[in-house]
């Protein structure tokens, strides 16, 4: 189950599995990192409905790009970004895009601006050490 105030849309699934309409959400929406958006949709690929044929592309696109396997190794990542005090879109595009140097991060990333770099580096240390550590 994902903490309140997060919001899901994933295309093409029936109005059933989005509760209220996308105005009404989108605007207090948090980011998903794309390790968060695989777990959920593999638990509904598991149940007996059927989806899209966009569903399945969508999964497997997320699976390729997840970069944390594990719920611990999810948790802990979150744990990392979000004592950064940096903005939500911030916090996941880092878990999404694990940029390897402070730079690359930067670039990718503006608002890394107003962290230093020494914390970014500190971000992004531990956050490497959770994708290769953290299994279980």
């Amino acid at each position: 189950k994902f903490p309140e105030g997060y919001f899901l849309l994933l295309m093409d699934l029936p109005d059933a599995r989005i509760p209220g309409s996308v105005d009404e959400h989108l605007p207090t929406a948090s980011s998903l990192l794309n390790c968060e958006v695989a777990m959920y949709m593999d638990r509904l690929a598991a149940g007996e409905e059927k989806f899209p044929e966009s569903f399945g592309s969508l999964l497997e696109y997320v699976r390729k790009t997840n970069k944390f396997k594990s719920q611990s190794a999810v948790d802990e990542a979150l744990n990392i970004v979000d004592a950064s005090g940096l903005p939500h879109f911030a916090r996941a595009s880092l878990v999404n895009l694990m940029p390897e140097t402070v730079e690359e991060a930067r670039a990718l990333i503006p608002d890394l601006d107003s962290l230093p770099d020494d914390d970014l580096s500190h971000i992004l240390t531990n956050l490497k050490n959770t994708q290769n550590f953290v299994t279980n």
